[in-house]
């Protein structure tokens, strides 16, 4: 009889033991979770935004600030394409200048600043004829397959992002916003020359999809990892 009583009184206790560990150490758990959560996904989107203002920077100073004035100065003279006439059919509305060595060289830096940043998308303009407007120069969307983006010339006005902004100062939109091409968080810059004249800017952009899937691989493994531990505590004591 007394055997029995030990046994009931020991599952008893530890039947306890579970219960209090379950409310007290589960709020714990949960709370440090989400704090974690929060605080890695600040730390990954501001690591994010911090690359893309270093590397746009980085773009502008190695930059051939004369042949990019020079390229469309030599296209808009030469080429009756340059610049398109408004409501032209949108097949029409750029081009790719292949033959011309300021485009490739041109395209080719871009290509190597999006190659430190594979994420990104990078493109350059200039002030359009109409309010508002930009007209396109280059973009690493000239290498992808298909070719994408901007082509060379193409005149674009954009009523949901700051790209027209981007001619006069610095704008950061990390904000994420829908256009023509997709879902995106976006930083522009001028492009100043020697004298400290504004000739163009650069747009330097990342799918927002791309930030929400780092978001939802930390909140996947955060989880796994918080049930292992949850579980592993939980039969420890």
């Amino acid at each position: 009889m007394n055997e029995n009583k030990n046994t009931t009184r020991f599952f008893s206790l530890r039947l306890k033991i579970w219960i209090g560990f379950i409310l007290i150490f589960t709020p714990v758990f949960v709370a440090s979770y989400y704090w974690f959560f929060q605080y890695t996904t600040q730390r990954v989107f501001q690591t994010v935004t911090d690359d893309l203002q270093e590397t746009i920077v980085g773009a502008i100073e190695g930059m051939d600030k004369e042949g990019f004035q020079a390229l469309y100065a030599e296209e808009s003279t030469d080429n009756p394409m340059c610049p398109p006439k408004k409501d032209v059919p949108k097949e029409e509305n750029g081009y790719y200048p292949e033959d011309n060595t300021l485009y490739l060289a041109h395209v080719n830096w871009l290509r190597d600043v999006q190659n430190i940043e594979p994420q990104t998308r990078i493109y350059t303009y200039i002030n359009g004829i109409n309010e508002g407007e930009i007209i396109a120069i280059g973009s690493t969307g000239y290498f992808r397959e298909p070719r994408g983006g901007f082509r060379f010339c193409q005149r674009y006005t954009s009523t949901s992002s700051q790209i027209y902004q981007g001619l006069s100062v610095q704008v950061n939109a990390w904000e994420p916003y829908k256009d023509d091409f997709g879902t995106w968080i976006t930083t522009y810059a001028p492009i100043a020359d020697e004298n400290g004249q504004i000739i163009g800017a650069i747009g330097m952009d990342i799918e927002s999809s791309y930030v929400d899937e780092v978001r939802n691989e930390i909140l996947t493994n955060g989880t796994v990892a918080f049930i292992a531990s949850y579980v592993l505590i939980f039969f420890l004591v």
